[in-house]
């Protein structure tokens, strides 16, 4: 009942979640995404393990935790495992201080397709809320990844590090069940872009991680590599 109830309430608090990951709302106010061309804007950092275990949490609302589509966006845990030592907690309550590890950590263990499913659910909220603009969520092309070194910090973190993230946690408690919104706002600069986890491209490559200071394009994955992925959103139009 109180995983039900958990799940209850993040179905109701959807509406928060353009707060969370960097609406049509926060991308003008520059908080979650920087702006890298006239109407093109590029995720400050990777998406966080806290971030897309949400977006699953949602799913399980319209799908359910047994169907097929809802089974096909979950991670490959054994990947997932071998990055962090820890098993991917979808349905498991979490000590405070492993849920603060994974709103600041990037997710992995991800394919590209699930990557793209990701980008689609963000699309679908950001034009749900945002009353006066269209927009597109894809994920970068390497064109997109050039464009936004102009904007980057450039460091030399290795693999799975923290990410550069200002975190704020609001929570709401009911019938013993607890659920945070968690608002993340990203540092001035861009950050990851060339080190940290590899992420995918638009066009199913990679951007090499580790600690690397200039970018590095990959067409396939080394089997080693852990994988992440940072988001695109474009104004398509006005409403």
């Amino acid at each position: 009942m109180k995983m039900i109830t958990r799940y209850i309430w993040i179905g109701f608090l959807t509406v928060s979640l353009f707060f969370v990951f960097g609406s049509a709302w926060a991308q003008r106010s520059g908080n979650t995404f920087k702006k890298i061309d006239n109407k093109e804007y590029i995720g400050k950092t990777e998406v966080t393990i806290d971030q897309y275990i949400t977006f699953l949490h949602v799913k399980i609302m319209e799908y359910g935790d047994t169907s097929e589509l809802f089974k096909s966006l979950l991670p490959d845990t054994v990947v997932f495992k071998n990055s962090y030592g820890f098993s991917f907690p979808i349905v498991k309550k979490c000590s405070d201080s492993l849920e603060a590890f994974m709103e600041r950590h990037p997710m992995t263990g991800i394919s590209y397709q699930q990557a793209m499913a990701f980008c689609q659910w963000r699309e679908a909220n950001a034009n749900k809320f945002d009353r006066f603009n269209v927009w597109a969520y894809s994920l970068p092309t390497k064109a997109d990844y050039e464009k936004a070194l102009e904007y980057a910090d450039i460091t030399q973190n290795e693999y799975l590090s923290p990410l550069q993230l200002k975190i704020k946690r609001r929570c709401h408690t009911i019938e013993d069940a607890t659920v945070c919104i968690v608002k993340s706002r990203g540092g001035k600069a861009i950050s990851g872009l060339t080190d940290n986890v590899a992420e995918y491209t638009q066009d199913g490559g990679l951007v090499a991680g580790g600690a690397n200071t200039k970018l590095k394009f990959a067409e396939a994955n080394n089997g080693h590599t852990p994988i992440g992925f940072r988001l695109k959103a474009t104004v398509i139009s006005k409403k």
